[in-house]
């Protein structure tokens, strides 16, 4: 798994604010489709523009390629 978030633990390390410590997380499903899971963040995260809320998991397609 790729972690994103503030913590210095994480895979991606961004240095914002409105990011959490431990904010999202892309898993590799083993049909090699990728998985977004926002974690326990107050902004949850966008994906081209769609919200999608903390605590959720959803495919990342080929076409999700602007992930905020």
């Amino acid at each position: 798994p790729v972690t994103l978030g503030r913590a210095l633990d994480n895979t991606v390390v961004l240095s914002d604010p409105h990011v959490a410590a431990h904010h999202a997380r892309i898993d590799l499903q083993s049909d090699g489709s990728l998985q977004l899971h926002t974690l326990a963040s107050r902004n949850g995260a966008r994906v081209n523009g769609r919200a999608w809320k903390a605590d959720t998991t959803s495919a990342v397609t080929g076409s999700d390629v602007l992930i905020q």
